[in-house]
């Protein structure tokens, strides 16, 4: 869409970890922004945190859904 064009996050607005994340799974989608998370479990991984770089839906932070809705959203799709 054109009026999408040209728009872009100065570097220092996106945390070093989301400019890393962004580089390597470059589209994100958040299917919704209700805050009803479902803790992932599994016996595999023990103590270890699991890893989701490639999940199709990874978890989100409250603060991240919560902006979301701020500005009227209850789903968003990005890709960098």
């Amino acid at each position: 869409m054109p009026s999408y064009l040209g728009l872009y996050f100065p570097e220092g607005d996106i945390p070093v970890q989301v400019r890393e994340m962004i580089r390597i799974v470059p589209r994100r989608v958040i299917g919704t922004v209700s805050d009803n998370n479902v803790p992932i479990r599994t016996h595999e991984l023990g103590d270890k945190p699991q890893d989701q770089t490639w999940a199709a839906m990874p978890s989100v932070s409250a603060m991240q859904t919560a902006d979301t809705r701020h500005v009227g959203l209850s789903s968003t799709f990005s890709c960098s």
